[in-house]
């Protein structure tokens, strides 16, 4: 599942492209929604396609502008 800042540009965000199967885009409001955030992204809910048991997942987040405001040393 790839989520961008494109097909949703407020949180949740619940359109997603799909690397599995024989559709290419989706949208669910309840079961696979996430929350883009400043410094990463929150899972909304605990469905199995992105948090299931016993399954290794891998999770990447890109930033468009990372750390613009950041005053760290």
């Amino acid at each position: 599942m790839v989520f961008d800042n494109e097909r949703d540009t407020y949180n949740p965000v619940t359109n997603y492209l799909v690397t599995y199967g024989t559709n290419t885009e989706a949208s669910s409001p309840n079961d696979n929604a996430i929350d883009f955030l400043a410094n990463g992204f929150k899972l909304r809910e605990d469905h199995a396609d992105m948090n299931d048991n016993g399954v290794e997942m891998y999770w990447w987040a890109f930033a468009e502008t990372p750390f613009k405001y950041a005053n760290a040393r």
